[in-house]
């Protein structure tokens, strides 16, 4: 394991757990709510340039795909089994959720309730930005010229 510092550490952690930098920075290093964003990216960035921090965070990253990895196998292998047994008791309909239940794990499918979050929430982000440059905009125009 490498070693870092205590806050260095912390970031690495938070940066694989919350995948921004920006984020892992502000909690790792107990940033004060006014800080400017820009300082608090600069400061995130040159972090995930370091080569042990790099390292620390593959280590975590390793770790954290080992974990997934084997939940997974042990997923699979319940879902074949329950396969198996729902072909041997003639139980189609149980067979076939087996199978969809792996192909889901795998990735093959995705249920349309969460494609439908996903772009329900873009839509919504797109909106707010655009409310916010609107705004930006009337602001300007409101300010007196000199």
């Amino acid at each position: 394991m490498i070693k870092l510092t205590v806050k260095r550490e912390k970031f690495a952690q938070y940066f694989v757990e919350k995948g921004s930098a920006s984020d892992a920075y502000t909690l790792a290093f107990d940033v004060r709510p006014g800080a400017k964003r820009q300082g608090i990216r600069a400061d995130a960035s040159k972090l995930l340039k370091d080569p042990n921090v790099k390292a620390r965070i593959e280590e975590l990253r390793e770790r954290v795909r080992r974990r997934h990895d084997m939940k997974v196998e042990h997923l699979l292998a319940e879902l074949d089994e329950n396969r198996d047994l729902a072909l041997a008791e003639r139980q189609a309909s149980a067979a076939t959720q087996a199978t969809m239940g792996k192909a889901k794990l795998g990735g093959f499918l995705i249920d349309k309730a969460q494609v439908d979050v996903t772009l329900r929430g873009m839509a919504d982000r797109m909106r707010q930005r655009k409310q916010a440059r609107a705004a930006e905009a009337n602001e300007a125009s409101e300010e007196p010229a000199e």
